[in-house]
């Protein structure tokens, strides 16, 4: 095949891939997700699975689906009994003034103008509280967001058990795509090692994140420590919400408990160790769980989380730096090569 030809079919191809994403856009999002955990633990279940792929791959399945599952039926029912606790005190405070909290009424200065400040923050918050009638239409489109979140895991789990029992036959086909061009291959090589390296990243700060979360919130004695910690650290994949949920633990502690100690320990450190994991831990470990190498700079994982982030949302974290790599990576290939030998003669006459 000539270099003309190849490229006549390199165009084809990524024409017919971008009207494929474009007629399954509406089940794009489970589909990679699937694909972004099937990518992440292949290697492994290759090792294992040169024989009963289809047992091997549906028992994988079956457990993704049942964790998933798991986890959110034990997020509603703890949602729930918050609700059973929260809701009527909510309610009875909004009936009329909230209760001025301890540490308030002892602040030495302005304490009078911090307390009428209260005042109409928790007056204002009363009256949409007590407006259920016009809350409907906001609860019948979460119960749609619940629906799409579903049939998103179902997508998943379905694209997740195809790709780990037909691997290899996918294998061969990125394999084949060097047969169009050359960078085609090499560029979604570098794309999808960085999407694995980045995915496991994630997940070992997660894990790391739970463990810190656990004794932090059992030391600040908040109920059901383990299961807040895994909320905050799977949350935690969005920086703000993260930080969100964390500056939301101390006001529950000064509010609810009436422990402000506990509520300053607990929020800066945890702010602590969430920053710490995300400018830190995570672009580190994705360098060091890449053994080709085609990882991007720390600098680059960190533009493409905080760009993928903001544009795509939470699936953001994986693609942005997975893009951001196929993106340096076509750079450096198309770059001369007697750039770096004139630059290196520039430099050493200006010396």
């Amino acid at each position: 095949m000539n270099r003309h030809t190849r490229t006549v079919w390199s165009i084809l191809f990524l024409a017919l891939t971008a009207i494929a994403a474009w007629f399954v856009h509406q089940f794009l999002l489970g589909a990679v997700w699937g694909a972004i955990l099937a990518i992440m633990i292949f290697p492994l279940f290759a090792t294992v699975a040169d024989h009963h792929r289809l047992r091997l791959a549906f028992g994988a399945s079956a457990g993704f689906l049942l964790l998933v599952l798991t986890f959110m039926g034990v997020a509603a029912h703890e949602l729930i009994e918050a609700a059973k606790v929260l809701v009527p005190l909510w309610r009875k405070e909004a009936s009329g003034h909230w209760p001025v909290p301890d540490f308030l009424e002892q602040i030495p200065w302005f304490r009078s103008q911090v307390i009428t400040g209260w005042d109409r923050i928790t007056e204002s918050m009363s009256h949409p509280l007590n407006n259920w009638p016009a809350k409907v239409p906001y609860f019948l489109n979460l119960l749609r967001g619940a629906g799409g979140i579903l049939a998103d895991i179902l997508v998943a789990t379905i694209v997740f058990f195809f790709l780990l029992k037909d691997g290899r036959e996918t294998e061969v086909l990125l394999k084949g795509s060097r047969q169009l061009h050359p960078l085609i291959e090499s560029t979604l090589r570098s794309g999808v090692n960085t999407l694995r390296a980045i995915t496991w990243s994630v997940l070992m700060a997660v894990i790391g994140e739970i463990l810190a979360f656990w004794v932090l919130f059992a030391i600040g004695g908040l109920p059901h420590p383990f299961i807040i910690g895994m909320f905050c650290a799977l949350i935690s994949i969005i920086p703000i919400a993260g930080t969100i949920a964390m500056i939301s633990i101390g006001g529950y502690l000064i509010l609810i408990v009436h422990q402000w100690v506990a509520a300053v320990l607990v929020t800066i450190i945890g702010l602590v160790i969430l920053g710490f994991a995300d400018n830190f831990g995570k672009p580190v470990l994705a360098r060091l769980v890449d053994p080709a190498g085609d990882t991007p700079s720390i600098f680059w994982i960190i533009v493409g989380m905080i760009t993928g982030v903001s544009t795509i949302g939470v699936i953001g974290v994986f693609l942005g730096p997975a893009l951001f790599a196929m993106l340096m990576h076509v750079l450096n290939q198309l770059k001369p090569a007697e750039t770096f030998v004139s630059i290196e003669a520039e430099n050493h006459e200006n010396l």
